[in-house]
């Protein structure tokens, strides 16, 4: 089953909304830095960025911030509280590596 499809059997618009419905804390002043952005709208503007330079091609854009968000934050679980909490530093720092290089390839 190609992505494209998978994504169509979604319910609702791919990429979700973050300033409205159940996504709002993504959004959230209360979440946002001095810069006046939460992390996940950093992210999104980093993403934007990419494809004005032309290093991250227009049509796989689109939700990119939420595989890149699920990928980190899923690392960081594991690595907080889960079967990879007592990896060595240096493990840990590899291990994100190899997740930022994932999603690199994977975007």
């Amino acid at each position: 089953m190609s992505a494209r499809s998978r994504r169509s059997r979604c319910p609702g618009p791919w990429p979700p909304d973050t300033r409205s419905g159940r996504t709002t804390h993504a959004a959230a002043d209360t979440a946002a830095g001095t810069t006046g952005k939460t992390p996940f709208e950093l992210l999104g503007a980093a993403l934007d960025g990419l494809v004005e330079a032309g290093l991250l091609p227009e049509d796989r854009r689109p939700g990119a911030e939420f595989l890149a968000w699920s990928a980190v934050h899923g690392l960081a679980a594991l690595l907080v509280d889960g079967p990879l909490r007592d990896l060595h530093p240096t493990q840990a720092h590899d291990a994100g590596q190899h997740v930022i290089d994932m999603i690199e390839r994977g975007i």
